[in-house]
């Protein structure tokens, strides 16, 4: 048993961290610029209001993000990865911004947002494996979430991203 305990550290030691996101950045990325060309086509293709924060706390500069994205009838999904085609892999994942008509948050709301809207603020959790800290809120019949690695989980933070993405209104 102590032998497994040396070994993860000697692991963990071993991965490089440049390009991940280790934390808020001091110049946060404009979202509109990082999604580019992308979104104009998903607010044409989504059957909801697109509802975006102005900027994200990412760490990284614009030219090594890489989004991905697409609407439908239902909602809308943003990607936004360290790498291009990054298929959604933890090491590369920055984080995502997705709406669904329909849906439900899922736990007991626990935070206020703009216009008295109630919403969920998850932090960090970690089992089997990790789930990035999330904003998530209700607004006209749409569920939104914003969830992002880059963030350590200040609840803070969370919150004035998901009220810069409500007074932004629909992109």
């Amino acid at each position: 048993m102590r032998r497994g305990l040396l070994i993860v550290p000697m692991l963990l030691a071993a991965v490089p961290m440049s390009g991940l996101a280790t934390g808020p950045t001091t110049e946060p990325v404009d979202t509109v610029t990082v999604l580019g060309d992308l979104l104009p086509n998903v607010v044409a293709d989504s059957g909801v209001p697109v509802r975006i924060p102005d900027t994200l706390p990412i760490d990284a500069t614009l030219e090594n993000l890489f989004a991905t994205g697409a609407g439908r009838r239902r909602g809308y999904d943003f990607g936004i990865a360290g790498a291009p085609d990054c298929g959604g892999a933890n090491a590369c994942t920055y984080g995502y911004l997705s709406a669904r008509l329909g849906a439900r948050l899922g736990d007991r709301p626990n935070v206020t947002l703009t216009g008295g809207i109630r919403g969920v603020f998850r932090p960090l959790s970690c089992g089997a494996s990790c789930s990035p800290p999330a904003v998530l809120w209700r607004q006209g019949g749409v569920r939104y979430e914003i969830q992002l690695k880059a963030v350590p989980g200040n609840r803070r933070q969370f919150i004035r991203l998901a009220n810069s993405a409500i007074t932004a209104g629909p992109r």
